[in-house]
């Protein structure tokens, strides 16, 4: 299998100076708010004398990942919306359509090496719960693997999101606006659903909504809804990036 664009984009974007500063810094602040919050978990746990599960996850796991959320939110964009606004920018998408790979093939090789790099930032910060485990009499493993699975799922729909819109635009910063937004506005519509107007008049909207998802995994209640839920999006927005592919294509 021909993986030369996928092995172009992660030589080119993870030795990137700019990219290992931004996922140093973002460590480097989700480390000290993680430690930082579990010296407050371990006072509050002291006056309690108990290591319980759920007070694990709601008050320290759950809202670090939530953390990690945020951010992936803001930087995702502009981590991955330059996978095709390179090629658009230096007038390089006819040439790359003129490869022997179809355009699903382009797309799905773009939407990888976006994916990895998203990988590699939550590998590091999610190393700060691992490493937190030996404060723990229990190991609470299923616990964290829920959370890196949110996390793996996660990114890659905001990559598929920033993919989608990198599509669209030449500008980089342009993509990575749209992108923003376009995350930004998969949650706030579940939130206006569930504020203003109650989910229990448009049950189906609950459904759909991202952060009913995601704080299920994050609290460790997997369910298979929830990962169709993530699947379906990437491959949605995948989609709508083929079709800008194929738009181009035929000119």
């Amino acid at each position: 299998m021909n993986l030369a664009i996928l092995k172009k984009d992660l030589k080119l974007s993870l030795f990137r100076p700019s990219l290992l500063f931004l996922f140093s810094l973002v460590s480097l602040y989700l480390g000290v708010q993680y430690f930082y919050q579990l010296g407050l978990f371990s006072q509050m746990v002291q006056k309690s004398y108990s290591f319980g599960g759920t007070s694990l996850l709601e008050n320290l796991w759950a809202p670090y990942f939530g953390q990690i959320n945020m951010i992936l939110l803001f930087v995702s964009p502009f981590v991955v919306s330059k996978a095709f606004g390179e090629e658009q920018r230096q007038d390089a998408m006819l040439s790359l359509l003129a490869s022997p790979l179809s355009s699903w093939q382009i797309v799905l090789q773009k939407f990888l090496g976006g994916w990895i790099q998203l990988l590699l930032l939550c590998s590091l910060v999610f190393l700060f719960p691992v490493f937190s485990l030996v404060m723990f009499k229990a190991p609470y493993l299923p616990e964290l693997f829920s959370g890196y699975l949110a996390l793996i799922l996660l990114s890659a729909f905001y990559t598929a999101i920033a993919l989608f819109a990198g599509s669209l635009f030449k500008s980089f910063l342009m993509s990575g606006i749209f992108s923003v937004l376009l995350n930004i506005m998969t949650w706030s519509i579940g939130i206006f659903f569930r504020d203003l107007i109650q989910f229990e008049r448009f049950d189906w909207v609950e459904s759909l909504w991202i952060g009913k998802h995601l704080t299920n995994l994050f609290v460790a209640n997997i369910s298979l809804n929830s990962i169709y839920f993530f699947i379906a999006g990437v491959f949605f927005f995948l989609f709508l990036s083929y079709q800008m592919i194929e738009q181009v294509e035929r000119g």
